[in-house]
């Protein structure tokens, strides 16, 4: 079952994620918009950096880095980036946790980082203010910076003051905590991100073969219009002389029997086709289970091999049929309806 996210400004419930993880929502106590998403850790890092350190006895400063990478149910990677003031660890958190992201912005663009939510350890992490993302940090910045250059230009601000400002400027670009979101590529040296393409590589399975069983729908239905095509044209040769016409009237009778023999064939294809699908969908479920599952990967391999003789099957069938076709009789019957 998908968490349930609490607004970060008041802690009330906003319900539930999404099938896909994902989440939107507006706070209706603190009218708050909310987006954000859930998954597993598949990789967490965290590590203290200082930012003043000139003597141990004087005053010094410190940032923490923190570093998600999240496996959504929507088999999408999320790669989180964030720095917290400090050495104190905030955000405990280990892989395979449930975690949820909570942040202003739109689905894909992270404007300010609001609350992380572990689910499996029953904390949440809500900064004091809320975390800007870099891109909104570096507005802020140019904004302050082209203030300064104008002011420099016009010349009514005292060069010292000026001075003072763009060390500030400096010296908050390196203390200001920040936050990034993307979706970076899956890497092959991670066990979790390998199952996560081997399960991106099972969806489209399943949507290939949906695919193709919609073709064949589609061809089942024109064979059957065609079989209806030539049963009325039988039967008007048959009414109107039935020696005459009996040649034709037996090519269209064994032009009928194949047709139907071919969407007898595409019709098991199809059943085939389904119950791979569904195959495929017990495995997609299973997916968040497979590291607990015996044989689960060879288990898979076998349904895909499963998939691939289906496709063999179809192209020897496809084949077959075209040869068929290309059979100048044939060829004239259909034609000629």
């Amino acid at each position: 079952m998908n968490p349930i996210a609490s607004c970060p400004g008041c802690a009330r419930s906003l319900g539930r994620f999404e099938a896909d993880g994902r989440f939107r929502a507006t706070c209706f106590n603190c009218r708050l918009k909310v987006e954000g998403f859930w998954g597993r850790l598949s990789h967490w890092h965290s590590k203290g950096e200082p930012l003043l350190y000139l003597h141990p006895q004087l005053p010094k400063l410190f940032r923490r880095r923190y570093e998600f990478r999240i496996a959504t149910p929507g088999r999408e990677l999320k790669l989180l980036k964030f720095t917290t003031p400090g050495l104190v660890d905030q955000v405990p958190a280990r892989p395979g946790d449930r975690i949820g992201i909570l942040y202003s912005g739109s689905a894909d663009h992270l404007e300010k980082l609001m609350a992380i939510q572990n689910y499996s350890l029953g904390q949440t992490f809500r900064p004091s203010a809320a975390i800007p993302s870099t891109a909104h940090l570096w507005k802020v910045r140019g904004g302050m910076s082209a203030a300064l250059g104008i002011s420099a230009l016009i010349g009514g601000v005292n060069l010292g003051i000026i001075t003072a400002a763009a060390v500030a400027i400096s010296l908050l670009s390196r203390i200001d905590s920040a936050a990034e979101l993307s979706s970076p590529p899956l890497r092959r040296d991670r066990p979790d991100e390998v199952r996560l393409m081997a399960e991106l590589k099972l969806v489209q399975q399943k949507a290939d073969l949906q695919y193709h069983s919609e073709v064949l729908k589609q061809e089942i239905q024109e064979h059957r219009e065609l079989i209806k095509r030539f049963q009325t044209l039988r039967s008007k040769m048959m009414a109107h002389n039935a020696s005459l016409y009996a040649p034709r009237v037996s090519r269209l009778e064994g032009a009928i029997q194949l047709l139907k023999q071919r969407i007898n064939h595409t019709q098991q294809l199809i059943e085939g086709y389904q119950q791979t699908t569904q195959m495929l969908d017990i495995e997609l479920e299973a997916a968040s289970l497979a590291d607990r599952l015996p044989n689960a990967d060879d288990f898979t391999r076998q349904v895909l091999k499963r998939v691939e003789e289906l496709r063999a099957i179809e192209a020897e069938q496809q084949a077959a049929w075209q040869r068929v076709q290309s059979r100048s009789d044939f060829y004239r019957l259909v034609q000629g309806t």
